[in-house]
């Protein structure tokens, strides 16, 4: 190989290397997930793995680019807590399973929460 042919490749691999380390730093979005059941509930379970899917089939991968923090609960005061440490971890998004749930989120009244029906 000559002189030229060398820094040509080696200048070829410096410009696309930034572009593999914007890859690779894709911003990671943070969505939690109040389920109003307790975890190891069958039905509850597979509307969890629904969700996963719906959001991996949208090309949301968890550690990639994707956090997902889910709290679970079928009494209220497990309910409240898990809403009150969702909120903390400041989440772009929280989905509820149950009404029980979603009344747990409304009554942390926070100011940054928007409340959207499906």
């Amino acid at each position: 190989m000559r002189r030229r042919e060398v820094i040509a490749v080696l200048a070829g691999a410096a410009a696309a290397r930034p572009l593999d380390v914007m890859a690779q730093q894709e911003r990671v979005r943070r969505i939690g997930v109040l389920m109003g059941s307790r975890e190891n509930h069958p039905e509850a379970q597979a509307r969890f793995a629904a969700i996963r899917e719906g959001l991996r089939s949208a090309g949301w991968l968890q550690g990639r680019n994707l956090e997902l923090l889910a709290s679970w609960g079928d009494e209220p005061e497990a309910l409240q807590a898990g809403a009150a440490m969702l909120l903390r971890a400041a989440p772009e998004v929280i989905v509820v399973q149950t009404t029980q749930a979603l009344s747990a989120l409304r009554a942390q009244d926070h100011p940054h929460c928007v409340y959207r029906r499906r």
